[in-house]
């Protein structure tokens, strides 16, 4: 019994953190933004990094957004239509195609020739994920 209850305790602590943590940031993956715009200007999937990337799109038009991932999209083509999504933009990809090696978010946006990353697709008035070569340049779908 004493293995038993001593095993019990880190996984109530795991979940608690879980919880919390989806609790305590401003947006969690799962609901529907409240707005989605795309930036004013068009970049290929070279930011430099994460931080760098979010500071591009505060630079061009996304001022108080971040980079919308694709559960957001989803959420948002779901609830609210695809109005928004005139041409392909790049988004994060939080695992779309495995994010693994060179797929994914252009390898963190510091791609290497070759890399790939995820964009929303508009193809004959259709929006899905897709994968283009990051030195491609696309605006970015912003979410709030």
């Amino acid at each position: 019994m004493t293995h038993y209850s001593r095993f019990r305790a880190p996984l109530v602590i795991i979940l608690v953190l879980s919880l919390t943590s989806c609790a305590t940031r401003t947006r969690c993956a799962c609901e529907v933004p409240d707005d989605v715009t795309l930036t004013a200007a068009k970049h290929d999937g070279d930011f430099g990094g994460y931080q760098a990337m979010n500071a591009w799109i505060q630079r061009s038009g996304c001022e108080g957004y971040h980079v919308c991932d694709y559960s957001e999209i989803s959420a948002w083509l779901q609830m609210r239509g695809a109005s928004v999504f005139t041409e392909n933009s790049w988004i994060n990809s939080s695992g779309v195609y495995g994010a693994t090696g060179n797929v994914g978010d252009c390898r963190g946006w510091s791609p290497i020739d070759g890399d790939v990353g995820t964009i929303i697709a508009n193809s004959g008035g259709k929006r899905f994920p897709g994968r283009h070569y990051c030195s491609q340049s696309f605006k970015v779908a912003c979410c709030k």
